[in-house]
């Protein structure tokens, strides 16, 4: 897995080959650990105008929250999942575990910006 890794069309087809590697080295009645991180997929970044945009990495590797942190809604996610798909039907007939990381904005901003992760001290933004 990669720190980071989208769900992008290139990137699911790159992880596809990787997990089919993977499979290649495990007996059938193993049990596979996947590590479920589509944080940056999921969330977007709301900005005072309105505009949702992805989760921005910059230079320095760090992903920062311009404006508000959001959902990405159901939408996007049924979208996310049919992207997936061919890495999903890997594992098919396997038993699989999938551990979903805690989700870093919810719990801590992404910098000391006041203009990052601006909903965090609002009422109810934890759930």
């Amino acid at each position: 897995m990669r720190s980071g890794w989208r769900a992008l069309k290139g990137t699911v087809t790159e992880m596809t080959e990787t997990v089919k590697e993977s499979l290649e080295n495990l007996h059938h009645n193993d049990i596979v650990i996947a590590l479920f991180g589509q944080f940056y997929s999921s969330y977007m970044s709301r900005t005072d105008d309105g505009g949702d945009l992805p989760i921005r990495q910059f230079n320095n590797r760090a992903y920062q929250v311009d404006g508000e942190l959001i959902y990405s809604g159901k939408e996007k996610q049924y979208h996310l999942f049919k992207l997936i798909m061919p890495i999903l039907q890997l594992l098919q007939n396997r038993k699989v575990i999938f551990m979903v990381p805690i989700l870093r904005y919810v719990v801590m901003r992404c910098c000391e910006s006041e203009e990052h992760v601006t909903n965090r001290s609002k009422p109810g933004y934890e759930e």
